[in-house]
């Protein structure tokens, strides 16, 4: 459980700094890039090899693949998984920005924060139809109350937000709850074992992806070359939790049951979310906002029976 409470932690932290760029008018796409590259450095750091020796381990297991009849040995399955997953996982974490980022300027934050909380319906009830991942009675009742807490905490009211459906809106919800899914489709075809090689590529695609849209930036002339240091002052922390978040939600979702994980990973961050609003921001809760961290708290006993 120490691990689903730490990606709470690393999940809420993101958010929150991403709110001080806002508030400090930063670019945001600078911060997202110093970010990502961040969290390539630290996926480096952490496997204690350099970028060389990471395609080496690409080149190894090609040559596995294509010269020895196919034969993988158990130990590379994650390393090939980490490649295959990761790639298209970083396109769809930094589609997943771009898109949310769009929702914010013409729905507000409470429309929008609340489709991408909800996003996290999406890997629970893939994960129930590919690989049965059913959970217990108990369990039931306090997913249904997780997922209960995270509408009722992410959606403030239409005085925050424009009040009406847009599509904008759907591919929040789509982006957000396939970026979350990825974690579990590595976790369960990789086994998690080299779960930094695939943060690796997924960050290390998604860095590159924000390169290109800067570059396009400066192309239309609608941006300035160069980063600003408040850019990468912000990027680098945002880079450490945004990575850590992936690494610890990782091995949560090997040790208990994906809906279980995933409907306690959205409700824990609303309500941590609430409370840093208050602590920090100086925000009020409204009956709304005790509500949902009161269910947190019950659901958060439940899933544990």
């Amino acid at each position: 459980m120490i691990h689903l409470f730490m990606a709470v932690v690393c999940s809420s932290s993101v958010a929150v700094l991403l709110r001080v760029s806002g508030t400090l008018g930063l670019k945001k796409l600078e911060v997202i890039a110093v970010n990502y590259l961040t969290a390539v450095a630290v996926s480096l750091f952490i496997q204690g090899r350099g970028i060389g020796a990471s395609f080496g381990t690409l080149g190894a297991v090609l040559r596995k693949v294509f010269c020895e009849n196919g034969s993988i040995l158990h130990h590379q399955r994650g390393v090939l998984w980490g490649i295959a997953a990761g790639i298209p996982m970083g396109i769809i974490y930094f589609l997943a920005f771009m898109v949310y980022r769009r929702a914010l300027r013409e729905n507000g934050l409470g429309l929008s924060g609340g489709f991408a909380k909800m996003g996290i319906l999406l890997p629970m009830a893939l994960s129930m139809l590919i690989w049965g991942e059913f959970p217990k009675a108990l369990q039931w009742a306090g997913i249904a109350v997780a997922v209960a807490a995270v509408f009722i905490g992410a959606f403030r009211g239409a005085s925050e937000g424009t009040g009406r459906f847009t599509p904008v809106l759907l591919l929040v919800f789509l982006a957000n709850g396939m970026a979350e899914f990825g974690s579990k489709v590595y976790q369960h075809l990789g086994g998690g074992e080299n779960r930094d090689f695939f943060l690796l590529w997924v960050f290390g695609v998604a860095f590159l992806c924000s390169v290109l849209g800067i570059v396009r930036e400066w192309k239309k002339g609608s941006a300035r070359c160069g980063f600003s240091p408040q850019s990468a002052a912000l990027g680098v922390p945002l880079g450490l939790v945004n990575y850590f978040s992936s690494w610890f939600l990782i091995p949560a979702l090997g040790e208990l049951n994906a809906s279980v994980v995933f409907s306690v990973f959205g409700a824990g961050t609303v309500a941590l979310l609430s409370v840093t609003g208050v602590a920090a921001f100086g925000e009020r809760l409204d009956k709304r906002r005790w509500a949902s961290l009161l269910m947190v708290t019950a659901a958060l006993v439940l899933v544990n029976m």
